[in-house]
């Protein structure tokens, strides 16, 4: 089990806001020295060239006296707004790259509610041990190998490791896991779980809804994957097919993905009226402005498009980030884009992989704005109509309240007055997500 925060950054060809991975750049591996100094000093060459704010990175440092090259991009980052530059293995990009994780699969909200620490199951993988064992969204976690959530959480604390697979050994039993759980009727059950790898796959949950206005099309998508094109495919011909005029995308789930894989779905939403139109501009650091560019929309997805499309509906939640955020922003000067639900993570930045003895650093290199040069929105996308998930009801149930408000929407009707969340009766419950060295956290959905 892995308990950690998701890593996702958007990427234009793979993961994240991102724009893939090199061999090299400026600096290197002085002779395939792979030496924790000689990785240290790559390190903190490629942020005093690439970085987006070179200037806060100091001109001289003795690179090999941080202990790892982790430890140094965790010192060196610009606190204000860099949460999510990281270091990860080429295997495990490799991995997320094809949708495939080693993990039990339980994506969970970490609230603190009268001074307790509550795990509520935001959603779980499918072909996941979690899933397969019958966890589902809306349970809660009330105890992990025999301990409280409190008791579990204090120890991770006490433990500061620099990753969450050194936080699990120093449990002791880092393999298999042993949750007791509570069911939304307060029925109890005990699960052992044993993280496995599994791929899923990204669009899930379409379907129509007829509402006294129109035709309703929805579908939740779960991050920005290269291999999500032939999903869009079938599911926007099926969309097509029942002619829906109002599509509601829900990507509360959603940490980001590839930059190129947001282009085509943005443009199969939006069609002909975006052919040749700015989708983003990339802005670098000064030192790198020769570099700006503008990407336009894909003019090749123009025909797979929704016809007679009137309004977006995005599910919004602080773990929609990246990718996600800029669909909204970019779609944002073509058509009507509603955002329904709670404030984005605010990431208008993306990042490009530079690789080194089998790791991949991705420092963020670049900011993103749209057609109208809008971005900036480091604070998150705040909701044209702000609903507060009750985590009980499956997506594409049409109780859920966010896509039941989407659906209000699309009728006609006005935004409801929102409802603080209340698991479990008790006073307004305040969001938490964990952070250790090297992993920052990045977004307030958690996963094991």
């Amino acid at each position: 089990m892995l308990l950690r925060s998701v890593l996702a950054v958007a990427t234009l060809s793979l993961m994240g806001c991102n724009v893939g991975s090199d061999d090299d750049s400026s600096g290197s591996v002085a002779d395939g020295d792979c030496s924790t100094s000689a990785q240290n000093e790559y390190v903190y060459q490629q942020l005093k060239t690439n970085y987006l704010w070179p200037e806060t990175i100091p001109s001289n440092i003795n690179s090999a006296s941080y202990s790892s090259p982790e430890t140094l991009l965790n010192a060196l980052r610009y606190r204000t707004y860099d949460k999510y530059s990281y270091i990860t293995t080429e295997a495990k990009y490799n991995a997320q790259s094809n949708n495939e994780f080693k993990a039990i699969g339980i994506y969970f909200k970490w609230l603190v509610e009268d001074g307790e620490d509550v795990l509520i199951v935001r959603y779980t993988d499918e072909n996941s041990p979690a899933r397969l064992a019958g966890v589902v969204r809306g349970d809660e976690i009330i105890e992990i190998d025999g301990m409280t959530i409190s008791e579990y959480i204090k120890k991770i604390e006490e433990l500061n490791y620099d990753s969450w697979e050194k936080v699990r050994q120093g449990f002791g039993n880092p393999n298999d896991y042993v949750f007791k759980m509570r069911r939304t009727d307060n029925s109890e059950y005990t699960v052992s779980l044993i993280p496995v790898t599994y791929s899923t796959n990204t669009v899930h949950d379409l379907k129509f809804f007829d509402t006294s206005a129109n035709k309703v099309a929805y579908f939740s998508y779960k991050n920005f994957s290269s291999a999500s094109r032939d999903e869009f495919k079938s599911a926007f011909s099926q969309i097509r097919a029942n002619q829906a005029d109002a599509l509601i995308l829900d990507l509360r789930m959603n940490p980001g993905g590839s930059i190129l894989t947001a282009n085509h779905l943005a443009t199969r939403i939006a069609g002909a009226q975006v052919s040749s139109q700015t989708f983003a501009n990339f802005m670098f650091s000064a030192q790198r402005s020769n570099e700006n560019f503008v990407y336009p929309f894909k003019n090749d997805e123009v025909s797979d498009a929704v016809a007679n499309l009137n309004t977006l509906y995005v599910l919004t939640s602080s773990s929609t980030c990246s990718a996600s955020e800029l669909i909204i922003n970019s779609l944002k000067p073509f058509i009507d884009v509603k955002v329904v639900g709670g404030k984005t993570c605010g990431k208008p930045i993306g990042m490009t992989g530079h690789s080194f003895c089998g790791n991949i650093l991705f420092p963020i290199e670049f900011q993103l704005t749209n057609a109208r040069n809008e971005g900036g929105y480091f604070s998150g996308i705040s909701p044209s109509c702000e609903v507060e998930d009750d985590y009980a009801h499956r997506f594409g149930d049409e109780n859920d309240p966010l896509l039941a408000t989407a659906l209000r929407l699309s009728a006609g009707e006005s935004c409801p007055t929102p409802k603080p969340f209340n698991r479990l009766n008790r006073q307004a419950a305040t969001d938490q997500s964990f952070m250790i060295q090297g992993e920052p956290s990045q977004f307030k959905e958690n996963f094991f």
